[in-house]
Parts: C-alpha cells; structure tokens; sequence
C-alpha cells in the first residue's frame, strides 16, 4: 500500500504538511477497500506498454502499475483510478479518465499539495463555496478547481492573488477544440496541427 500510494505521489517525505479538510472527507467517504484483483505484469510487458511515453512518465506509469499489482489493500474507487490512468497512459484520454480525474480531484489536490507545499491548491464543490473563501482568505497566493455547476462535470482552474489588500482572480477555462456540423465531428482550424 505504501509504494502504491507513493506512485500516486503521497507520502511525499519532502513535506509533512497536514491534508486538507475536503480531502480528509472524501478519504473518510472511501473506506471500502479490496483485494488486488489485476493479473500480475511482468516488467517486459509493463515496460512494452508504455515505451510510446517520455522516459519521467514511462517511469512513473510502470511504478504505478507494478504497485498496483503487489498491494492487496487499496480503497476501491482509487484502484479503478490507478487502472484509468494506467489506460490514457497506454491507450490516450477518454472521457472516462476526466471523469475519473473530477471524481477524485481531493486526491489530487492533495497529492500536488504534498510535493509542492507553496501551491496551496484547493477544491471547491460550487461557485458559491469558492467565492466564500475568495472573499475571506487572507493567503498571499492559492489555487483551486472549482466545479461551476452541480450538474455538470465542467471545472474550471483559479489562480488567486491577495496583495495590499486587493483580491485578484485568474480564470482558466478549457476550451473544446471540436464539435458538431452536419452530423459529423469537425476539429477547429489549426489544432490538430498544434496537437502534434
């Protein structure tokens, strides 16, 4: 379990900063664990899967996967996360990797926190709760990723800035780079060059 939640980047021993409270909520929601269940990998596949990634990811991927096969002690929901991102590794985003990635957002927040203590990154749940810290938070600098509809899987990015008594935000709002004409998925002009 160590070396699994390691891969993942907690248990950082670069900082003992305490976790914050949305995310000791959403690890007390996710108690349920199970028993490994993935097939053993053996390093030639593992290395084979993922050789199309740069060398830090492939490294990281094969950590990933190797601890996600020897541990019999992970929650649940962070296994089925573990084998996703494993997944976009080898295979590209999906729609389920982002779903995934808003589903456990605490974790992540959590585990950036942990290897970069000045980050200061949060999570909020509405616009509301984000503008109620917004609003009060004396912190020279924080970041969060806000959920902007309850309906919605759409998030958006803020980078805040608090100096001489003036609060500033920047918005960072994904764009799609495709949609729908005539029935048939058209991708804007440019990007699939930018994308190589």
């Amino acid at each position: 379990m160590k070396n699994f939640m390691r891969s993942l980047g907690f248990g950082s021993s670069r900082s003992s900063r305490s976790s914050s409270s949305n995310w000791n909520e959403q690890q007390a929601d996710n108690d349920e664990q199970t028993p490994a269940s993935s097939p053993s990998t053996s390093p030639s596949q593992t290395s084979s899967a993922f050789s199309g990634l740069p060398e830090r990811p492939r490294k990281k991927a094969i950590a990933l996967e190797e601890s996600l096969n020897s541990s019999n002690n992970i929650p649940y929901e962070m296994r089925m996360y573990a084998e996703a991102a494993l997944s976009a590794a080898k295979h590209g985003s999906s729609e389920a990797i982002t779903k995934a990635d808003v589903e456990n957002k605490y974790y992540l927040a959590h585990a950036y926190n942990e290897r970069f203590p000045e980050l200061h990154l949060s999570c909020h749940d509405s616009a509301q709760s984000f503008f109620s810290e917004f609003m009060t938070s004396e912190k020279q600098a924080w970041r969060s990723i806000v959920r902007l509809s309850p309906s919605s899987m759409h998030h958006a990015a803020i980078d805040v800035r608090f100096k001489d008594g003036k609060r500033t935000m920047l918005v960072i709002e994904p764009a799609l780079a495709y949609g729908m004409k005539d029935g048939e998925i058209k991708v804007m002009a440019g990007y699939e060059t930018l994308g190589k």
